[in-house]
């Protein structure tokens, strides 16, 4: 399964905020609190950009493996037999049974059965004892210290800078700190950034823009592209007409 590489640049967390503290009232800015407020500014902002493509070759023991902790999405998953990981391969599906990860045997029906797996908390459940499993799937990049990374573009920085800065003075505020003014200010900030950050993905080069056009054209309603572990999914249909 081959996923092309982005070329966006990250920098980690911990240079943002050795900036942020040099703000006034800043310098104590705990990094567990730091963290947080990273997190929730990847929520409110929503914005792929804050995410990286990775794929890994994980162990299953008793139907289930445990998946990495920065996990945001799977895309796809894909059962590998024996040492050959491009010729046999086959292409998992997602159980719907709620039961699914409960049942001490899921593979009782024999080879005829659908390869399936399901996600609940941090593990992958498979209907399969023990094997290898491939992961596609989108997380927040982490720096080599296990810090969150952060693109390097500048309204994304902003964002998380100044959702940096507002976070703490609402609690200098509150602790009577700092007045209500400052405060407000940091807030504007924050959400004129946010804003800005928000709407990045959608100025991207046109290239890109096209390419996402075809996905959402084509995903939807074929399949082949999930089969062939979307080597082709960005690719632009041509339909021939006869009259």
């Amino acid at each position: 399964m081959e996923i092309k590489e982005r070329n966006d640049k990250f920098v980690s967390l911990q240079v943002l905020i050795d900036r942020v503290m040099t703000w006034p009232l800043m310098d104590d800015l705990p990094l567990d609190v730091a963290i947080r407020v990273v997190i929730d500014t990847i929520r409110d902002i929503g914005n792929k950009l804050f995410l990286k493509d990775e794929v890994a070759y994980l162990s299953v023991s008793d139907y289930r493996v445990e998946l990495p902790d920065n996990i945001v999405d799977v895309i796809k998953v894909v059962h590998i037999k024996g040492e050959d990981a491009l010729s046999n391969r086959n292409s998992m599906k997602i159980s719907s049974d709620p039961f699914f990860s409960s049942y001490a045997n899921r593979n009782v029906q024999g080879e005829r059965q659908t390869i399936a797996y399901k996600i609940q908390g941090k593990y992958l459940y498979t209907n399969f004892e023990d094997g290898k499993v491939q992961v596609a799937y989108t997380c927040i990049p982490l720096d080599s210290d296990g810090i969150v990374m952060i693109p390097d573009r500048s309204s994304i920085i902003k964002a998380v800078e100044y959702s940096l800065i507002r976070e703490w003075y609402a609690r200098k505020w509150v602790a009577k700190k700092i007045d209500y003014t400052t405060y407000k200010e940091m807030d504007k900030e924050k959400m004129w950034y946010i804003g800005k950050a928000s709407t990045d993905f959608m100025l991207e080069n046109i290239d890109k823009r096209e390419s996402l056009s075809n996905i959402v054209n084509t995903l939807l309603n074929n399949n082949y592209y999930y089969n062939n572990d979307f080597r082709e999914l960005g690719n632009r249909e041509f339909r021939r007409i006869h009259n």
